[in-house]
């Protein structure tokens, strides 16, 4: 008698678990018929050196050759925005992936809410390895 008691909450939670699975791999098919590819998020790398950028700061392509990294490192711009701000942000971006790219270095970019901060890091990452 006490285990028909006490089976209920586990037949529940299994059969919670089993719509969570269902939903989960039907979103699953339904991103990649749409065409959109399932997103992977890049591994974080070993962040090697951190740039902040704002008034005195030197140019980020003299920044990245001052680091003396080698051709290895990936360099990750990082824009965040408070709200109203995300166009102003995005500019930051654009402004310093041109310098980054003038430097030899694609730059990975993201522009995201936050404190409102503009910084590149130098790491390890690089995608293609």
């Amino acid at each position: 008698m006490t285990g028909s008691r006490s089976g209920w909450p586990v037949l529940l939670a299994d059969l919670a678990l089993i719509l969570f699975v269902a939903t989960a791999v039907q979103a699953s098919h339904s991103a990649q018929k749409n065409g959109q590819p399932a997103a992977e998020p890049a591994a974080p790398g070993v962040p090697q050196a951190f740039y902040s950028a704002g008034p005195g700061a030197p140019p980020l392509s003299q920044w990245i050759a001052q680091q003396g990294l080698g051709g290895e490192a990936q360099v990750t711009i990082l824009s965040s925005y408070r709200p109203g701000g995300a166009v102003e942000a995005m500019a930051k971006a654009q402004a310093l992936a041109r310098e980054a790219q003038a430097a030899g270095r694609p730059p990975r970019v993201l522009v995201e809410p936050g404190d409102g901060s503009t910084r590149a890091i130098l790491a390890f990452d690089h995608p293609e390895q």
